[in-house]
Formats: C-alpha cells, sequence, structure tokens
C-alpha cells in the first residue's frame, strides 16, 4: 500500500517530536492513506512513493490528498481507543467532514 505522506510529514502534523511511536504513527500513515483511497473509490490512483522499497521521501499524491491523509491520520491517532469524533459517525460509514469537504472533488462517481 502506498503512503500518501511521509513519517516526517506525519510526525510535525501530529506534534510528535520523540522516536518512539514511529512504527504506530507509520501504521497509521498507511491505515489513513487506505481510507481514503476505500473513499476515493480509486484503488488504481497511480500515486507513488519510494519505488525501491525504502521509506517514502516524498508522494506524488495531489497536495489536498495528502492533506486529507494527515487529516484522517490525526483522527486515527486521537481516537485510537474506539471513541468517535462528536461530528460524524463512523459506524455508518462516514468520515470527518473535512476529510470528505477536501476528497469530494476526486471521489469517482458511484452507480446504483
Amino acid at each position: 500500500m502506498v503512503a500518501f505522506v511521509t513519517l516526517q510529514q506525519a510526525k510535525r502534523h501530529l506534534r510528535i517530536l520523540y522516536a518512539d511511536e514511529d512504527e504506530d504513527i507509520q501504521d497509521k500513515v498507511q491505515q489513513a492513506s487506505a481510507i481514503v483511497v476505500d473513499y476515493l473509490k480509486r484503488p488504481d490512483h497511480g500515486w507513488t512513493d519510494a519505488q525501491d522499497g525504502s521509506p517514502p521521501t516524498r508522494s506524488n499524491a495531489p497536495m489536498v490528498v495528502q492533506a486529507a491523509t494527515l487529516l484522517m491520520l490525526a483522527n486515527l491517532w486521537e481516537f485510537r481507543e474506539g471513541e468517535t469524533e462528536p461530528n460524524y459517525d463512523a459506524a455508518d460509514g462516514y468520515l470527518p467532514k473535512a476529510v470528505t469537504a477536501l476528497l469530494h472533488r476526486l471521489r469517482e462517481p458511484s452507480y446504483a
């Protein structure tokens, strides 16, 4: 799975200065990226990170996708015990409003 933001971007967004949580943050970056891809319905998005297996230093995902990924990451980080942010209901399949507001224009249309 491609990571839309780097570990350094994620730590800066979360305001974390130490390395103790790096593995958990990297997992949550992957999870947030997967959530964004799922919402966009674009599994073949073509956005890549490092090709040689090394940690990505930069993503070529659109900046709006990176911003949404950081917002989703912060939500996963803050509400890691399963409680939910008051402005959305994850049980109904909705993402935080700020995330959907950023991504809505890029989402592939759904056909009934």
